[in-house]
């Protein structure tokens, strides 16, 4: 199947079938990321950011159940057992953002403003280290351009080596910064099989510098 679908040898009917997945949000998606350590439960209780928070019933860690991830609900996380971050305890409670995200003068940039919440993002706390940063799951919802980057920021967690958020500190058009490769890593992909019924699971053997290093600092 990955060989057909790599090499694009499916018919009319099959692409448009997987196509239909991102219309219609049914590919999820979890991300990894590196931002400053904070505790979730506080600022959830001293409502954070211009949004709402809920908390969610499952960790982001936890396996995908027939390709949806968990729903908000006003119940705390317990993450799995089998999974390392469980077991020694850095795992915090799951939690749902929403607020609205709208574009701002800088055209390739988003902004938090007030108003009907238009994305939604999951985010846990997965370790954090001693010099005050923190590994964090993130699970968008919904596709906003720059959602999590603009998400985290609007929270006062920006992803480390961000050029955008909070500040734009480099032009669209400038080279990328090899030396300081901004912290969010695509790590999983998953989706239930328009053809086939399967539960497709794509985990990246990627990972990020953590702990951080003195000299990604």
């Amino acid at each position: 199947w990955l060989l057909r679908f790599r090499e694009g040898d499916l018919d009319a009917k099959e692409r448009a079938a997987y196509q239909g997945l991102f219309r219609d949000r049914a590919v999820h998606k979890r991300y990894e990321a590196i931002a400053p350590a904070a505790d979730l439960d506080a600022l959830a209780a001293q409502g954070a950011g211009l949004g709402s928070w809920s908390a969610l019933g499952e960790s982001l860690l936890a396996p995908v159940a027939g390709g949806a991830w968990p729903k908000a609900q006003a119940v705390p996380a317990t993450p799995p057992a089998s999974d390392q971050a469980a077991r020694d305890g850095s795992a915090s409670t799951a939690w749902c953002y929403r607020s609205r995200l709208e574009s701002h003068a800088h055209f390739f940039t988003m902004h938090e403003v007030a108003g009907e919440a238009n994305c939604e993002t999951h985010l846990q706390c997965l370790a954090r280290d001693a010099s005050g940063w923190a590994r964090y799951a993130l699970v968008p919802h919904t596709g906003r351009r720059h959602q999590l980057r603009a998400h985290l920021s609007a929270l006062g967690l920006p992803l480390r080596h961000d050029p955008y958020y909070p500040q734009v500190s480099r032009g669209a058009q400038d080279a990328d910064d090899w030396q300081h490769p901004l912290q969010l890593l695509a790590r999983e992909l998953g989706f239930v099989d328009p053809i086939t019924g399967d539960t497709r699971r794509f985990v990246s053997r990627l990972h990020l510098d953590w702990p951080p290093t003195a000299s990604q600092a």
